[in-house]
């Protein structure tokens, strides 16, 4: 069982290092305080970068910093190309008989497995409810979380608007729209990371900027909560 608010979310994609059982079970815990359907959770084993894709011939030499930044890019890139991956398949399998027009939006879900629901949780399932209720434009890229920094500015009643510099990609809802629309960019800056070794511009919470702006929930549905991250080797918050 799960509240109607959920409805349209086809898939929930959580990225999560398959040694670290006590952040994908914390995960679990928070999305069943916020009634979401468990049985759309998908589980995606974060991706560890090794180094060896960055360009030789540089001055500045790879550290865990830059393999970490590269990891979480590869690991974003593989949970919105496994959305793409089964809308196309559901595309592909159903009757064209019964299905005469184009296909509805989907959408999907994403979280890192530091992502913290907070205690309000009627509010948000209203927000989300809200969301798919009105005629918000699918292509752009809604913040369930976000920095408190940088620049946001009322949008409506529901959203603000973010052209923030930086915002965590610890959770985010996409459409197909917009999810074709991300993927491009993602892999472009993560092939310009390995090129340049450049995190400040190249990062995935960076680069995507270029799609901004995006829509920000003004009720946050929670935060990426300080922990020991075994991607990037040190304390993140």
């Amino acid at each position: 069982e799960f509240d109607p608010a959920w409805e349209k979310i086809q898939d929930i994609f959580v990225i999560n290092l398959a040694s670290e059982k006590a952040r994908w079970f914390d995960t679990l815990f928070g999305l069943c305080k916020l009634q979401a359907p468990l049985n759309r959770v998908r589980r995606f084993d974060a991706i560890r970068d090794d180094g060896s894709k960055f360009t030789v011939d540089h001055k500045k030499p790879v550290d865990k910093w830059m393999m970490g930044t590269a990891g979480v890019s590869r690991s974003q890139i593989g949970c919105v190309e496994k959305f793409l991956q089964s809308t196309s398949d559901m595309q592909k399998n159903m009757d064209v008989k019964s299905a005469p027009s184009p296909l509805k939006e989907k959408y999907a879900l994403f979280l890192e497995d530091d992502f913290t629901p907070d205690e309000n949780v009627e509010d948000h399932l209203r927000d989300l409810h809200e969301y798919f209720r009105r005629p918000y434009d699918p292509k752009q890229i809604v913040l369930c979380a976000t920095s408190k920094y940088w620049k946001l500015e009322p949008h409506d009643d529901l959203f603000n608007s973010s052209r923030q510099t930086c915002t965590t990609c610890c959770g985010y809802l996409l459409s197909t729209t917009a999810a074709r629309a991300l993927l491009p960019v993602w892999k472009e800056g993560l092939e310009q990371l390995y090129k340049t070794r450049d995190t400040n511009q190249y990062a995935c919470d960076r680069y995507w900027v270029k799609l901004q702006p995006f829509l920000s929930f003004r009720r946050k549905f929670g935060y990426q909560r300080p922990s020991q991250s075994s991607i990037y080797g040190k304390f993140t918050c």
